[in-house]
């Protein structure tokens, strides 16, 4: 499922921002292909360069491409072709239709990170700069094993916000791209807003549960066919991003399975309990 950022209103300069703005509209790369893995919607292979964007989750099939400017966003399915166009200054509402929703994403997304100098770490072949919470006050208790790294990328979302002690955000410090097209990516993986193409997030709550939220295990350069960014034809349109990643009725079927939940929940209750005010 694709994630969404909950806002960016309020938000001061963002990670990765640089004071050069000159040289973030260099062409001095063609494109770059990045393979990764987030932890809600699973592998990930994105094309990108200075102003064009195609996300492709290889579990789903759902793919999203923005271009410009003037910025246009699209998400269709190869698997069931159903396409939705929108634009940029709607993307967030769009999303929102469509996200379940995650305590933990919430929390990280919102923290206030702070540029970690001299910290100097290569991901993918890529150089980077690294963002930081640090928070020891916030560990209540101590795993007594440490998470492998696939329980880091378990796929459950959270529904209690827990605070965090730790945030390490990693963004590519020499992907040169639109601000954009790095926030586009940001919002579909639901990480802090940031200038810089995010490359990896590992996170650290107060419960002692530590998950990797991104990361990046592959980067080609290279140039980016347009035919990457062409839209198909023939696709049935949706009418909301809901439908685009459920499919028609989705909202009904949401419904039923609720109220199912709440039948089975009166039926399992003591007969003394039903109706009872607390």
């Amino acid at each position: 499922m694709l994630a969404v950022l909950a806002g960016l209103a309020g938000l001061q300069m963002p990670l990765g921002a640089a004071s050069d703005q000159k040289d973030r509209t260099r062409d001095d790369a063609e494109g770059w292909t990045l393979s990764q893995m987030n932890r809600l919607s699973g592998p990930q292979r994105v094309k990108i360069d200075r102003n064009h964007v195609k996300m492709e989750n290889l579990k789903s099939g759902l793919i999203g491409i923005m271009t410009g400017p003037p910025w246009k966003v699209t998400f269709y399915n190869k698997q069931t072709k159903i396409i939705l166009q929108t634009d940029y200054a709607r993307l967030t509402t769009c999303l929102d239709e469509g996200f379940s929703g995650d305590a933990e994403l919430d929390v990280i997304q919102s923290a206030k990170l702070k540029e970690v100098m001299g910290r100097k770490l290569t991901i993918a072949g890529q150089k980077t700069k690294l963002y930081a919470l640090r928070n020891p006050r916030a560990l209540a208790q101590t795993r007594t094993r440490k998470a492998t790294y696939a329980e880091e990328f378990a796929a459950m979302p959270s529904v209690d916000p827990v605070p965090m002690a730790t945030i390490d955000y990693w963004v590519a410090s020499d992907i040169r791209v639109a601000d954009e097209i790095s926030d586009f990516i940001c919002q579909i993986y639901r990480m802090p807003y940031s200038a810089a193409v995010p490359l990896r997030l590992k996170a650290l709550d107060a419960n002692g549960r530590s998950t990797t939220e991104l990361d990046t295990f592959g980067c080609v350069p290279g140039k980016i066919p347009a035919s990457e960014f062409a839209i198909p034809k023939g696709y049935r349109k949706a009418k909301g991003f809901r439908e685009f990643v459920f499919g028609e009725g989705s909202q009904n079927q949401a419904v039923q399975m609720m109220q199912g939940f709440m039948e089975s929940e009166n039926k399992s209750s003591p007969p003394g309990d039903k109706g009872k005010k607390h």
